[in-house]
């Protein structure tokens, strides 16, 4: 088992109180820390007289530096500093620099770093990071949250020696408990007790019952520590934070656009210049329960056909995206007023990780959304015809054939007998314009005689359609050989048919039929049939039939194996 190090920080003003509660706690922790503050009041003298009192202690020089590496850890190091921090906003060249002239660097995090950053990082050389809760934010009432824990989980899998600071005390440590911490640094809560030496004791008790697992060790799961609760939070997502961080890490080509398939109709658009468009995202569910055997009355499926029987829409895929986890989203984009492509879990998270986030959609969307408390000014309404600008990305509204939103209604509203809504107030489909292509998103269109019209109005390489199969008496999806139809037009990609149980439908059936029609109807387009959580990117994948995620395991024997005799194998 690793104990983690017990860091005492001297954020003071003046040397001599520092010194004073360096001396009294300095026995009781591993690492001592000359912080910023004090660096700044008093300069290399602060690192020369903690290194005096203590010669077998690890010093370090809380610099934070920006800039100037070479310069900054040389002068820390000949002070007698062991290792010294930098801010995540610096360059690699810097951290670089300095990182030759220390025993060891710590890049500290504040902001909006990226894990892309932080892999950059590990490949210059840099093993330590500093998980940090700032001042302000503890002052404002942050606290420690699953969130954090979730990127100090992923900052050790990715090699870092992680250190956790921020308003910690021995009670709060219980948080860390299975999470391999290398260092736990406090400050306030050691020195400005009224036992400093007896509180830095009970903190390095406190400490070592929480300590995380070795790698090279795991630690003995228990039952009576599960819990549905901590069942739920280690499961979902099903895939945690792996796309995020592909999507992330993704640099598109020039010439080019990629696009991931979320699930339902959901899709991540990314462009060459890094512009994150996210369309019809979904993090919702379907039944989770067979309840009074009764559908909701007024559901739209009812009013289509007169049914009154539970319609059985179970979800059948994970979720394969953690939406709290989103960043650099340029536009949330929403099709229509449905809550399996309007969903406020979605618009929280772009909401508050996004600030610029920008809401498209039509009005009873922006409706929806306004009524969910995104700010007026954040949203932007749009009728077939009109054109948005997101970056590098034209977003270009077009109309929507989706007969099933104008019979979704007000609970008690009766229908018959009225005239129709109007379809421009509840749904559009979009045209998306990349310098690597246009991609159209036709949400949840009915089949329409009208594609063909869009097909000759607009250049269109790549379309998203709402594939599946229909239950007797329901015309919701677009069937196999629509789809086909569909596709002579726009050049449809099927989506949709991956979530409802009740509407699930093979996707083979329509390479079949595409080969079977192809060279009579002389087809210019292919189907590709693709798996939620995979990439798209076009033109490079536009003669793909099927998408097959990557098997891994291209370095077999890059190291030597361990096995008991050859034949083994």
């Amino acid at each position: 088992m690793a104990i983690p190090n017990l860091q005492v920080a001297l954020d003071h003003n003046r040397i001599e109180d520092a010194l004073k509660d360096a001396l009294a706690v300095g026995n009781e922790v591993d690492i001592i820390e000359a912080g910023t503050i004090l660096l700044l009041n008093e300069g290399d003298k602060a690192i020369k007289c903690l290194r005096s009192a203590f010669p077998d202690k690890v010093i370090i020089a809380d610099t934070k530096c920006a800039d100037a590496g070479t310069t900054v850890a040389k002068n820390v190091a000949l002070a007698g500093a062991d290792w010294m921090t930098v801010i995540c906003c610096a360059t690699i060249p810097t951290m670089e620099a300095a990182n030759k002239e220390v025993k060891s660097l710590q890049v500290e995090l504040y902001g909006d770093w990226t894990f892309e950053q932080a892999q950059q990082w590990r490949d210059a050389g840099i093993d330590q990071a500093i998980f940090h809760q700032s001042r302000d934010a503890l002052f404002a009432g942050a606290t420690w949250t699953e969130s954090d824990l979730n990127k100090i989980r992923r900052l050790i899998d990715m090699g870092f020696k992680v250190s956790a600071t921020g308003g910690l005390t021995k009670d709060t440590l219980k948080v860390f408990e299975g999470i391999p911490i290398y260092t736990f640094i406090a400050g306030r809560g050691i020195y400005a007790t009224e036992n400093p030496a007896q509180s830095a004791r009970e903190f390095s008790k406190k400490k070592s019952n929480v300590s995380g697992v070795n790698p090279k060790e795991e630690k003995m799961a228990n039952i009576k520590d599960v819990t549905k609760e901590s069942w739920i939070l280690s499961t979902f997502p099903e895939w945690g934070t792996w796309l995020n961080e592909e999507i992330e890490r993704e640099e598109v080509k020039p010439g080019t656009f990629a696009m991931w398939w979320l699930g339902c109709t959901g899709i991540w658009l990314k462009s060459e210049k890094g512009t994150n468009i996210l369309c019809d995202l979904w993090c919702g569910t379907g039944k989770r329960s067979h309840g009074n055997g009764k559908m909701k009355t007024g559901h739209q499926m009812q009013r289509m056909s007169g049914c009154q029987n539970l319609q059985p829409n179970l979800r059948t895929q994970p979720f394969v995206i953690d939406p709290f986890e989103v960043k650099n989203v340029d536009a949330l984009v929403v099709t229509h007023i449905h809550s399996d492509h309007l969903d406020i879990n979605t618009a929280a998270a772009v909401a508050n990780n996004c600030p610029e986030a920008k809401f498209v959609g039509p009005q009873e969307v922006v409706n929806t959304w306004l009524g969910w408390g995104v700010p007026a000014e954040r949203t932007i309404v749009v009728h077939p015809g009109d054109s948005v600008k997101i970056k590098d990305i034209e977003i270009v509204a077009l109309e929507a054939f989706d007969r099933t939103a104008l019979v979704t209604a007000k609970d008690g509203e009766v229908l018959k007998g009225k005239m129709p809504q109007d379809m421009d107030e509840i749904a559009v489909n979009y045209l998306f314009k990349t310098s690597g292509g246009n991609l159209y998103h036709a949400g949840d269109s009915h089949y329409s005689n009208m594609f063909a019209k869009h097909g000759n109005e607009h250049e269109i390489d790549v379309c998203l359609g709402a594939y599946g199969e229909n239950p007797r008496g329901i015309t919701d999806k677009v069937t196999s050989v629509d789809m086909l139809r569909m596709a002579e037009s726009l050049n449809a990609i099927p989506v949709h048919y991956d979530i409802w149980a009740n509407f699930q439908a093979d996707p083979k059936e329509i390479t079949e039929i595409w080969k079977f029609k192809k060279d009579r109807l002389e087809y210019k387009f292919k189907p590709f049939i693709w798996q939620v959580g995979g990439k798209y990117t076009y033109p490079t994948d536009k003669d793909k039939l099927e998408f097959n995620f990557y098997r891994g395991f291209d370095d077999v024997f890059s190291i030597e194996n361990d096995v008991p005799f050859p034949s083994f194998l």
